[in-house]
Protein backbone atom coordinates (compact mmCIF):
# COMPACT_ATOMS: atom_id res chain seq x y z
CA UNK A 1 0.00 0.00 0.00
CA UNK A 2 1.34 3.36 -0.89
CA UNK A 3 1.65 6.55 0.69
CA UNK A 4 -0.90 8.17 -2.11
CA UNK A 5 -3.12 5.29 -1.27
CA UNK A 6 -3.30 6.03 2.86
CA UNK A 7 -3.47 9.80 1.95
CA UNK A 8 -6.37 9.48 -0.03
CA UNK A 9 -8.39 6.66 2.56
CA UNK A 10 -7.64 9.39 4.92
CA UNK A 11 -8.96 12.53 3.18
CA UNK A 12 -12.10 10.19 2.29
CA UNK A 13 -12.12 9.58 5.78
CA UNK A 14 -12.47 12.76 6.87
CA UNK A 15 -14.69 14.17 4.30
CA UNK A 16 -17.47 11.06 4.69
CA UNK A 17 -17.64 12.64 8.64
CA UNK A 18 -17.87 16.25 7.50
CA UNK A 19 -20.56 14.99 5.33
CA UNK A 20 -22.81 12.87 7.63
CA UNK A 21 -22.19 16.10 9.82
CA UNK A 22 -23.46 18.20 7.43
CA UNK A 23 -26.76 16.01 6.78
CA UNK A 24 -27.61 16.08 10.06
CA UNK A 25 -27.49 19.70 10.11
CA UNK A 26 -29.57 19.62 6.99
CA UNK A 27 -31.85 17.54 8.83
CA UNK A 28 -32.26 20.07 11.40
CA UNK A 29 -32.79 22.80 9.70
CA UNK A 30 -35.70 20.98 7.66
CA UNK A 31 -37.16 20.09 11.08
CA UNK A 32 -36.72 23.49 11.91
CA UNK A 33 -38.67 25.03 8.80
CA UNK A 34 -41.21 21.93 8.64
CA UNK A 35 -42.93 24.06 11.90
CA UNK A 36 -45.78 26.06 11.78
CA UNK A 37 -49.27 25.31 10.15
CA UNK A 38 -50.04 24.43 6.15
CA UNK A 39 -49.74 27.05 3.71
CA UNK A 40 -51.62 27.40 0.81
CA UNK A 41 -50.48 24.96 -1.63
CA UNK A 42 -50.12 22.18 1.24
CA UNK A 43 -53.92 22.75 2.13
CA UNK A 44 -54.96 22.55 -0.70
CA UNK A 45 -53.33 19.12 -1.13
CA UNK A 46 -54.77 17.63 2.12
CA UNK A 47 -58.50 18.95 1.40
CA UNK A 48 -58.30 17.38 -2.30
CA UNK A 49 -57.27 14.14 -0.99
CA UNK A 50 -59.53 13.70 2.13
CA UNK A 51 -61.99 13.83 -0.45
CA UNK A 52 -61.58 11.21 -2.52
CA UNK A 53 -60.59 7.15 -2.00
CA UNK A 54 -57.83 5.79 -0.88
CA UNK A 55 -55.12 5.07 -3.69
CA UNK A 56 -56.98 4.97 -6.96
CA UNK A 57 -59.05 7.94 -5.85
CA UNK A 58 -55.93 10.04 -6.19
CA UNK A 59 -55.49 9.12 -9.79
CA UNK A 60 -58.91 8.69 -10.88
CA UNK A 61 -60.92 11.38 -8.67
CA UNK A 62 -58.26 13.82 -8.56
CA UNK A 63 -57.44 16.13 -12.19
CA UNK A 64 -55.29 19.44 -10.59
CA UNK A 65 -52.19 20.03 -10.64
CA UNK A 66 -51.89 20.49 -7.08
CA UNK A 67 -52.14 17.20 -6.80
CA UNK A 68 -48.70 15.15 -6.29
CA UNK A 69 -49.54 11.65 -6.67
CA UNK A 70 -46.71 10.22 -4.26
CA UNK A 71 -47.51 13.34 -1.80
CA UNK A 72 -51.00 12.63 -1.94
CA UNK A 73 -50.56 8.64 -1.15
CA UNK A 74 -48.34 9.60 2.11
CA UNK A 75 -51.02 12.25 3.48
CA UNK A 76 -53.41 9.10 2.87
CA UNK A 77 -50.98 6.66 5.02
CA UNK A 78 -50.43 9.09 7.63
CA UNK A 79 -54.11 10.85 7.42
CA UNK A 80 -55.05 13.94 6.56
CA UNK A 81 -55.60 14.86 10.55
CA UNK A 82 -52.28 13.70 11.11
CA UNK A 83 -49.58 16.09 13.30
CA UNK A 84 -48.27 18.42 10.71
CA UNK A 85 -44.53 17.33 10.94
CA UNK A 86 -45.92 13.70 10.01
CA UNK A 87 -47.68 14.88 7.18
CA UNK A 88 -44.12 16.95 5.77
CA UNK A 89 -42.61 13.38 6.72
CA UNK A 90 -41.90 12.35 3.29
CA UNK A 91 -40.69 15.37 1.98
CA UNK A 92 -37.96 15.65 4.79
CA UNK A 93 -36.99 12.24 4.50
CA UNK A 94 -36.31 12.53 0.57
CA UNK A 95 -34.93 16.20 0.73
CA UNK A 96 -32.54 14.70 3.66
CA UNK A 97 -31.25 11.59 1.73
CA UNK A 98 -30.39 13.89 -1.71
CA UNK A 99 -27.64 15.55 0.75
CA UNK A 100 -25.01 12.15 0.50
CA UNK A 101 -26.11 11.26 -2.91
CA UNK A 102 -25.01 14.94 -3.80
CA UNK A 103 -21.65 14.62 -1.97
CA UNK A 104 -20.66 11.01 -3.83
CA UNK A 105 -21.78 12.42 -7.17
CA UNK A 106 -19.06 15.55 -6.73
CA UNK A 107 -16.50 13.51 -4.37
CA UNK A 108 -15.99 11.25 -7.19
CA UNK A 109 -14.04 14.57 -8.57
CA UNK A 110 -11.46 15.19 -6.03
CA UNK A 111 -10.81 15.27 -2.30
CA UNK A 112 -13.28 18.27 -0.55
CA UNK A 113 -15.61 17.90 -3.06
CA UNK A 114 -18.53 15.54 -1.64
CA UNK A 115 -17.82 17.97 1.45
CA UNK A 116 -18.69 21.50 -0.65
CA UNK A 117 -21.81 19.64 -1.92
CA UNK A 118 -23.10 18.22 1.05
CA UNK A 119 -22.80 21.90 2.45
CA UNK A 120 -24.82 23.46 -0.10
CA UNK A 121 -27.49 20.85 -0.53
CA UNK A 122 -27.71 20.90 3.25
CA UNK A 123 -28.32 24.72 3.61
CA UNK A 124 -29.70 25.53 0.20
CA UNK A 125 -32.47 27.50 1.05
CA UNK A 126 -34.70 26.10 -2.30
CA UNK A 127 -34.21 22.74 -1.33
CA UNK A 128 -34.33 23.13 2.60
CA UNK A 129 -38.13 24.82 1.85
CA UNK A 130 -39.65 22.28 -0.39
CA UNK A 131 -37.67 20.22 1.85
CA UNK A 132 -40.13 20.33 4.60
CA UNK A 133 -43.45 20.76 3.02
CA UNK A 134 -46.07 18.46 2.07
CA UNK A 135 -45.58 18.30 -1.54
CA UNK A 136 -43.77 16.10 -4.01
CA UNK A 137 -40.88 18.07 -5.28
CA UNK A 138 -38.59 16.98 -2.42
CA UNK A 139 -39.28 13.03 -3.38
CA UNK A 140 -38.95 14.07 -7.32
CA UNK A 141 -35.58 15.47 -6.92
CA UNK A 142 -34.20 12.97 -4.77
CA UNK A 143 -34.96 10.34 -7.72
CA UNK A 144 -33.29 13.07 -10.02
CA UNK A 145 -29.60 12.67 -8.09
CA UNK A 146 -29.89 9.75 -7.64
CA UNK A 147 -30.33 8.72 -11.47
CA UNK A 148 -28.00 11.23 -12.46
CA UNK A 149 -25.54 9.53 -9.74
CA UNK A 150 -25.94 6.14 -10.99
CA UNK A 151 -25.32 7.56 -14.78
CA UNK A 152 -22.63 9.74 -13.64
CA UNK A 153 -19.57 8.78 -16.36
CA UNK A 154 -16.96 9.01 -13.19
CA UNK A 155 -19.39 6.18 -11.66
CA UNK A 156 -17.16 2.91 -11.75
CA UNK A 157 -19.14 -0.33 -11.28
CA UNK A 158 -22.26 -1.95 -13.02
CA UNK A 159 -25.12 0.11 -14.76
CA UNK A 160 -28.38 0.13 -12.82
CA UNK A 161 -30.90 -2.44 -13.85
CA UNK A 162 -33.79 -2.19 -15.80
CA UNK A 163 -36.39 -2.71 -13.10
CA UNK A 164 -33.90 -0.35 -10.85
CA UNK A 165 -34.67 2.39 -13.64
CA UNK A 166 -37.88 1.55 -14.62
CA UNK A 167 -38.42 2.14 -10.63
CA UNK A 168 -36.92 5.48 -10.65
CA UNK A 169 -38.71 7.16 -13.57
CA UNK A 170 -42.24 5.87 -12.05
CA UNK A 171 -41.25 7.09 -8.72
CA UNK A 172 -39.68 10.75 -10.10
CA UNK A 173 -43.09 11.12 -12.51
CA UNK A 174 -45.85 9.96 -9.13
CA UNK A 175 -43.82 12.53 -6.70
CA UNK A 176 -44.27 15.30 -9.54
CA UNK A 177 -44.98 14.75 -13.20
CA UNK A 178 -41.62 18.07 -14.03
CA UNK A 179 -39.68 14.71 -13.69
CA UNK A 180 -40.61 13.33 -17.03
CA UNK A 181 -39.58 16.21 -18.84
CA UNK A 182 -35.85 16.49 -16.19
CA UNK A 183 -35.75 12.57 -17.49
CA UNK A 184 -35.78 13.87 -21.34
CA UNK A 185 -32.93 16.41 -20.11
CA UNK A 186 -30.68 13.73 -18.58
CA UNK A 187 -31.03 11.43 -21.68
CA UNK A 188 -29.44 14.27 -23.89
CA UNK A 189 -26.69 14.76 -21.05
CA UNK A 190 -26.13 10.80 -21.62
CA UNK A 191 -26.06 11.58 -25.45
CA UNK A 192 -23.32 14.24 -24.82
CA UNK A 193 -20.93 12.33 -22.43
CA UNK A 194 -20.70 9.11 -24.71
CA UNK A 195 -17.50 8.66 -27.08
CA UNK A 196 -17.52 11.52 -29.16
CA UNK A 197 -16.08 9.35 -32.27
CA UNK A 198 -19.12 7.45 -32.12
CA UNK A 199 -21.92 8.86 -34.47
CA UNK A 200 -24.88 11.04 -33.00
CA UNK A 201 -27.32 8.29 -34.18
CA UNK A 202 -25.43 5.79 -32.54
CA UNK A 203 -25.10 7.60 -28.95
CA UNK A 204 -29.00 8.12 -29.26
CA UNK A 205 -29.77 4.75 -29.45
CA UNK A 206 -27.59 3.22 -26.91
CA UNK A 207 -28.88 5.93 -24.59
CA UNK A 208 -32.57 5.19 -25.33
CA UNK A 209 -31.75 1.19 -25.24
CA UNK A 210 -30.17 1.91 -21.78
CA UNK A 211 -33.12 4.38 -20.28
CA UNK A 212 -35.74 3.13 -21.51
CA UNK A 213 -37.20 1.64 -19.00
CA UNK A 214 -37.32 4.84 -17.33
CA UNK A 215 -38.09 6.75 -20.16
CA UNK A 216 -41.22 4.32 -20.54
CA UNK A 217 -42.33 4.30 -16.97
CA UNK A 218 -42.09 7.95 -16.45
CA UNK A 219 -44.25 8.24 -20.25
CA UNK A 220 -46.73 6.08 -18.71
CA UNK A 221 -47.23 8.51 -15.25
CA UNK A 222 -47.98 11.22 -17.63
CA UNK A 223 -50.44 9.52 -19.65
CA UNK A 224 -52.31 7.99 -17.05
CA UNK A 225 -52.67 11.34 -15.00
CA UNK A 226 -53.08 13.23 -18.04
CA UNK A 227 -55.07 10.79 -19.89
CA UNK A 228 -57.76 10.59 -16.85
CA UNK A 229 -57.86 14.22 -16.42
CA UNK A 230 -58.97 14.37 -20.18
CA UNK A 231 -61.22 11.71 -20.00
CA UNK A 232 -63.05 12.99 -17.20
CA UNK A 233 -63.43 17.02 -17.38
CA UNK A 234 -61.40 17.55 -20.16
CA UNK A 235 -58.03 18.63 -18.88
CA UNK A 236 -56.07 19.46 -15.34
CA UNK A 237 -57.40 21.92 -13.15
CA UNK A 238 -55.00 24.85 -12.92
CA UNK A 239 -54.89 26.40 -9.28
CA UNK A 240 -53.80 29.38 -11.22
CA UNK A 241 -52.68 29.97 -14.84
CA UNK A 242 -50.92 33.15 -15.54
CA UNK A 243 -50.36 34.12 -19.14
CA UNK A 244 -46.48 33.89 -20.10
CA UNK A 245 -44.60 36.72 -19.62
CA UNK A 246 -40.92 37.36 -20.16
CA UNK A 247 -40.65 39.69 -17.30
CA UNK A 248 -42.75 36.51 -15.55
CA UNK A 249 -40.42 34.01 -16.47
CA UNK A 250 -37.30 36.37 -16.16
CA UNK A 251 -38.37 36.98 -12.33
CA UNK A 252 -39.47 32.74 -11.73
CA UNK A 253 -35.45 31.91 -13.10
CA UNK A 254 -33.64 34.22 -10.90
CA UNK A 255 -35.74 33.46 -7.73
CA UNK A 256 -35.33 29.76 -8.76
CA UNK A 257 -31.09 31.18 -8.61
CA UNK A 258 -31.84 33.20 -5.68
CA UNK A 259 -33.06 30.73 -3.33
CA UNK A 260 -30.49 28.27 -4.34
CA UNK A 261 -27.99 30.01 -3.66
CA UNK A 262 -28.84 32.10 -0.81
CA UNK A 263 -29.08 35.88 -3.37
CA UNK A 264 -28.84 35.93 -7.12
CA UNK A 265 -25.82 38.15 -6.92
CA UNK A 266 -23.61 35.03 -6.18
CA UNK A 267 -24.19 33.75 -9.71
CA UNK A 268 -22.17 36.00 -10.69
CA UNK A 269 -18.55 35.01 -8.90
CA UNK A 270 -20.07 31.61 -9.59
CA UNK A 271 -20.24 32.39 -13.32
CA UNK A 272 -16.84 33.53 -13.32
CA UNK A 273 -15.02 30.12 -11.76
CA UNK A 274 -17.34 28.48 -14.32
CA UNK A 275 -15.12 30.48 -17.07
CA UNK A 276 -11.97 30.20 -15.47
CA UNK A 277 -9.16 27.35 -15.80
CA UNK A 278 -8.74 24.63 -15.70
CA UNK A 279 -12.05 23.94 -17.16
CA UNK A 280 -14.71 21.61 -16.20
CA UNK A 281 -14.89 18.08 -17.68
CA UNK A 282 -16.95 17.30 -20.29
CA UNK A 283 -19.32 15.13 -18.07
CA UNK A 284 -19.85 18.36 -15.52
CA UNK A 285 -20.29 21.52 -17.84
CA UNK A 286 -22.97 19.29 -20.07
CA UNK A 287 -24.74 18.39 -16.78
CA UNK A 288 -25.11 21.86 -16.00
CA UNK A 289 -25.70 23.28 -19.74
CA UNK A 290 -28.72 20.76 -20.20
CA UNK A 291 -30.09 19.52 -16.76
CA UNK A 292 -29.14 22.83 -15.36
CA UNK A 293 -30.36 25.15 -18.37
CA UNK A 294 -32.42 22.81 -20.24
CA UNK A 295 -35.59 23.45 -18.11
CA UNK A 296 -35.33 27.13 -17.61
CA UNK A 297 -34.53 27.86 -21.17
CA UNK A 298 -37.22 25.18 -22.56
CA UNK A 299 -39.74 27.40 -20.54
CA UNK A 300 -38.48 30.18 -22.64
CA UNK A 301 -39.25 28.36 -26.02
CA UNK A 302 -42.46 26.87 -24.99
CA UNK A 303 -43.76 30.02 -22.92
CA UNK A 304 -46.18 27.83 -20.62
CA UNK A 305 -48.17 29.39 -18.43
CA UNK A 306 -47.23 30.54 -14.87
CA UNK A 307 -43.03 30.26 -15.94
CA UNK A 308 -43.24 33.09 -12.83
CA UNK A 309 -43.06 30.10 -10.12
CA UNK A 310 -39.72 29.36 -9.01
CA UNK A 311 -40.15 25.74 -7.59
CA UNK A 312 -40.90 24.40 -10.82
CA UNK A 313 -37.18 25.05 -12.09
CA UNK A 314 -36.27 23.24 -8.78
CA UNK A 315 -34.98 20.52 -11.14
CA UNK A 316 -32.14 22.80 -12.65
CA UNK A 317 -30.45 23.04 -8.86
CA UNK A 318 -28.84 19.92 -8.90
CA UNK A 319 -26.59 20.67 -11.55
CA UNK A 320 -26.54 24.18 -9.80
CA UNK A 321 -25.41 23.55 -6.73
CA UNK A 322 -23.30 20.17 -7.12
CA UNK A 323 -20.96 22.34 -10.49
CA UNK A 324 -20.96 25.14 -7.86
CA UNK A 325 -19.25 22.65 -5.24
CA UNK A 326 -17.02 21.18 -7.53
CA UNK A 327 -15.86 24.98 -9.00
CA UNK A 328 -15.67 26.54 -5.82
CA UNK A 329 -13.19 23.79 -4.49
CA UNK A 330 -11.59 24.05 -7.37
CA UNK A 331 -9.79 27.27 -7.11
CA UNK A 332 -8.13 29.22 -3.67
CA UNK A 333 -10.11 31.99 -4.35
CA UNK A 334 -13.38 29.57 -4.78
CA UNK A 335 -13.02 28.70 -0.76
CA UNK A 336 -14.27 31.64 -0.20
CA UNK A 337 -17.40 32.17 -2.54
CA UNK A 338 -17.88 28.63 -1.11
CA UNK A 339 -17.97 30.01 2.66
CA UNK A 340 -19.95 33.10 0.81
CA UNK A 341 -22.71 31.02 -0.51
CA UNK A 342 -22.66 29.26 2.67
CA UNK A 343 -23.09 31.55 4.91
CA UNK A 344 -25.80 33.56 2.58
CA UNK A 345 -27.81 30.47 2.64
CA UNK A 346 -27.68 30.09 6.76
CA UNK A 347 -28.71 33.73 6.82
CA UNK A 348 -31.75 33.36 4.20
CA UNK A 349 -32.98 29.95 5.77
CA UNK A 350 -33.17 31.57 9.19
CA UNK A 351 -35.46 34.52 7.47
CA UNK A 352 -37.53 31.84 6.67
CA UNK A 353 -37.46 29.82 9.32
CA UNK A 354 -38.61 33.00 11.35
CA UNK A 355 -41.27 34.07 9.01
CA UNK A 356 -43.71 30.25 9.31
CA UNK A 357 -44.60 30.52 5.53
CA UNK A 358 -45.96 33.81 7.01
CA UNK A 359 -48.33 31.90 9.60
CA UNK A 360 -51.43 31.24 7.65
CA UNK A 361 -53.12 29.97 10.97
CA UNK A 362 -52.73 33.38 12.55
CA UNK A 363 -55.79 34.87 11.11
CA UNK A 364 -57.79 32.12 12.63
CA UNK A 365 -55.58 32.50 15.77
CA UNK A 366 -56.67 35.66 15.95
CA UNK A 367 -60.33 35.21 15.76
CA UNK A 368 -59.78 32.70 18.44
CA UNK A 369 -58.86 34.94 20.73
CA UNK A 370 -61.99 36.98 20.76
CA UNK A 371 -64.61 37.09 23.72
CA UNK A 372 -67.24 34.72 22.55
CA UNK A 373 -68.11 33.69 19.43
CA UNK A 374 -66.21 35.19 16.70
CA UNK A 375 -67.94 36.77 14.07
CA UNK A 376 -68.13 35.73 10.14
CA UNK A 377 -64.98 36.31 7.93
CA UNK A 378 -65.11 37.22 4.19
CA UNK A 379 -62.23 35.35 2.17
CA UNK A 380 -61.46 38.06 -1.14
CA UNK A 381 -60.05 34.88 -2.96
CA UNK A 382 -61.40 31.52 -2.54
CA UNK A 383 -57.92 29.92 -2.77
CA UNK A 384 -57.68 31.42 0.72
CA UNK A 385 -60.15 28.86 2.23
CA UNK A 386 -58.33 25.58 2.39
CA UNK A 387 -55.72 27.18 4.86
CA UNK A 388 -57.98 28.86 7.03
CA UNK A 389 -60.60 25.72 6.72
CA UNK A 390 -57.79 23.47 8.01
CA UNK A 391 -56.07 26.25 10.97
CA UNK A 392 -60.08 26.16 12.05
CA UNK A 393 -60.14 22.66 12.41
CA UNK A 394 -57.14 22.01 13.74
CA UNK A 395 -58.02 24.50 16.53
CA UNK A 396 -61.69 22.85 17.10
CA UNK A 397 -63.31 26.13 15.89
CA UNK A 398 -66.56 26.54 13.90
CA UNK A 399 -65.81 29.06 11.58
CA UNK A 400 -68.22 30.93 9.34
CA UNK A 401 -66.66 32.00 5.85
CA UNK A 402 -67.67 32.59 2.18
CA UNK A 403 -66.19 34.21 -0.62
CA UNK A 404 -69.55 36.11 -1.16
CA UNK A 405 -70.53 39.22 0.37
CA UNK A 406 -72.17 38.32 3.42
CA UNK A 407 -72.43 39.73 7.34
CA UNK A 408 -69.53 39.73 8.93
CA UNK A 409 -67.14 41.35 10.52
CA UNK A 410 -63.37 40.50 8.95
CA UNK A 411 -62.07 40.23 6.07
CA UNK A 412 -59.21 38.21 4.22
CA UNK A 413 -57.33 39.10 1.43
CA UNK A 414 -54.15 37.96 -0.40
CA UNK A 415 -50.67 39.93 0.20
CA UNK A 416 -49.75 39.81 -3.74
CA UNK A 417 -45.83 39.74 -4.37
CA UNK A 418 -44.21 43.49 -4.45
CA UNK A 419 -47.55 45.44 -4.15
CA UNK A 420 -48.30 47.66 -0.92
CA UNK A 421 -50.73 46.97 1.92
CA UNK A 422 -53.47 49.39 2.21
CA UNK A 423 -54.54 50.15 5.80
CA UNK A 424 -58.32 50.76 5.14
CA UNK A 425 -60.19 49.06 1.91
CA UNK A 426 -63.74 49.75 0.99
CA UNK A 427 -65.11 45.57 -0.14
CA UNK A 428 -68.63 44.63 -0.03
CA UNK A 429 -70.42 47.69 0.85
CA UNK A 430 -68.09 48.34 3.53
CA UNK A 431 -65.03 50.04 4.94
CA UNK A 432 -62.29 47.93 6.40
CA UNK A 433 -59.24 48.40 8.35
CA UNK A 434 -56.36 46.71 8.52
CA UNK A 435 -55.80 44.40 11.48
CA UNK A 436 -53.15 41.86 10.95
CA UNK A 437 -50.81 40.97 8.20
CA UNK A 438 -48.00 39.03 6.69
CA UNK A 439 -45.80 39.67 3.78
CA UNK A 440 -44.82 36.80 1.28
CA UNK A 441 -41.29 35.16 2.59
CA UNK A 442 -40.38 34.63 -1.46
CA UNK A 443 -41.71 35.23 -4.16
CA UNK A 444 -43.97 32.02 -5.00
CA UNK A 445 -45.00 32.66 -1.17
CA UNK A 446 -48.70 33.06 0.06
CA UNK A 447 -48.80 36.59 2.28
CA UNK A 448 -52.35 37.52 3.58
CA UNK A 449 -53.68 40.83 5.14
CA UNK A 450 -56.56 40.59 7.89
CA UNK A 451 -58.90 43.71 8.25
CA UNK A 452 -61.47 44.64 10.47
CA UNK A 453 -64.80 45.77 9.37
CA UNK A 454 -64.84 49.54 10.47
CA UNK A 455 -66.39 50.33 13.44
CA UNK A 456 -65.83 47.27 15.41
CA UNK A 457 -63.81 47.28 19.18
CA UNK A 458 -60.47 46.44 18.82
CA UNK A 459 -59.39 42.79 19.30
CA UNK A 460 -57.54 41.28 21.87
CA UNK A 461 -53.76 40.85 20.57
CA UNK A 462 -52.79 37.08 20.30
CA UNK A 463 -49.78 35.79 22.57
CA UNK A 464 -46.61 34.61 20.34
CA UNK A 465 -47.50 36.54 17.45
CA UNK A 466 -45.33 39.34 17.93
CA UNK A 467 -45.26 42.32 14.51
CA UNK A 468 -42.21 42.03 13.01
CA UNK A 469 -40.33 44.62 11.15
CA UNK A 470 -40.66 43.41 8.05
CA UNK A 471 -44.09 43.79 8.48
CA UNK A 472 -44.24 47.01 9.22
CA UNK A 473 -42.14 47.61 5.72
CA UNK A 474 -45.09 47.90 3.67
CA UNK A 475 -43.47 47.87 0.36
CA UNK A 476 -42.66 44.46 0.08
CA UNK A 477 -45.82 43.16 -0.02
CA UNK A 478 -49.83 44.28 -0.94
CA UNK A 479 -52.92 42.61 -0.51
CA UNK A 480 -55.71 41.69 -2.95
CA UNK A 481 -58.53 43.77 -2.92
CA UNK A 482 -61.37 41.52 -4.33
Amino acid sequence: MTLATLDRRQVSRWQWRAVWLLVVLGLVLRLAMARGALWLDEAWSVVLVRQVKPFIGVLAQIHHDNNHPLNSWWIQLVGPGAPVLALRGLSIACSTLTIPIAARFAGRRGGGYGAAAAALFAFSPMLVLVGSEARGYAAALLAEAWLIDRLDPERQGEAPSPLVLATAGLLGTLAHLLFFPTLLLIAAWQVAVRDPEESLRGRLGRTVDRLAPALIASFTVVIIVVGAAYAVQGGMTLGSAAPFTFAGWAGGVSEAAGLSLGTIWLALPLLALLLATPRPSRADWTLWLLVGLGLPFGALLMRPPNAEIARYYLPSAFALLALAAIRCTTHRIGWLVLASIAATMLWRDCALIEAQRSEPDLPVRILAAQQGRPGAIILASSRLSAPIELAAERMGMRLRMATACIPADYLLGDREWGAAAKREVQYCGAVWRLLATRPASYRDGAGWALYRRSGLQAPKPVANAPRRAADRAQARAGVAQG
